[in-house]
């Protein structure tokens, strides 16, 4: 006969599933967030409205925060498709490594993953982020390019480069914006494909030789991001010989 099992031979059940039962209650508290911030930022647009308006200079408000908006959703915009794009075809160009299987350390234990699934939503993530704080920081820059979209043609051209003073005073600082958010695009792109090869270049399970030719058939990206960098970063000195007209140096100003 087999033995009664007794009520203290039971072993105890511990539950790890998640609680859905406290997941509208997250919800609940990120839509507060939410309808405090835009609450808070609307009272702040509708109190400077009202301060411009009394001034006569209602246009004038309405025109500055068009311009910001509109800056903010462009460059948000075209930051997150370059890079999400970039990041697009360095996981193409890995595919086959990523979805090989890896192991690690971690406390002693090893550990094996996949890194396809992780890296696709780490890149969604860097470039929303990305992408949505150089948009914030692009609000900043309206005053120029209010001053580029309102210049009116005139002076008289420099002996040196033959340019005119509406290009110095309008068009020069606009082509500084677009080349410094360019070199940033270059640099995130080449931190990406370094960390894409370096990441095809882990050993992989099953495999001897996976590291080296990985990492050789991955070297191409890294030297077309690097190209890229060194295109914009020329670009970059070819405009900064135009400051060297009023820059002061130690004996003489100007060139």
């Amino acid at each position: 006969m087999k033995p009664k099992s007794s009520p203290d031979s039971v072993p105890e059940i511990i539950d790890i599933s998640p609680r859905r039962a406290f997941h509208w209650k997250r919800w609940l508290i990120g839509a507060v967030i939410l309808l405090f911030i835009i609450s808070t930022r609307s009272l702040g647009i509708y109190l400077s409205a009202v301060w411009f308006d009394s001034l006569g200079f209602s246009s004038v408000y309405w025109y500055i925060l068009e311009l910001k908006f509109a800056l903010f959703a462009i460059f948000s915009i075209l930051t997150f498709a370059i890079i999400r794009l970039a990041l697009w075809l360095l996981e193409r160009n890995a595919g086959p490594s990523l979805r090989a299987r890896r192991s690690i350390i971690v406390n002693e234990q090893q550990i094996s993953f996949a890194p396809g699934r992780v890296v696709k939503i780490v890149s969604w993530i860097v470039s929303v982020v990305v992408g949505l704080l150089y948009g914030l920081g692009m609000r900043g820059n309206w005053g120029q390019f209010a001053l580029y979209l309102n210049r009116v043609p005139g002076g008289s051209n420099d002996p040196i480069f033959g340019r005119s003073l509406g290009f110095y005073l309008f068009t020069l600082p606009i082509y500084d914006t677009l080349v410094g958010w360019l070199l940033f695009l270059s640099v995130v792109i080449l931190i990406a494909s370094i960390a894409f090869s370096i990441l095809s270049a882990l050993g992989q399970e099953g495999t001897t030789r996976a590291a080296p030719v990985s990492f050789l058939t991955r070297f191409p990206a890294i030297s077309l991001a690097m190209g890229c960098l060194f295109v914009v970063l020329s670009a970059s000195v070819f405009l900064s010989r135009y400051p060297l007209l009023w820059q002061d140096h130690q004996a003489f100003t100007g060139v």
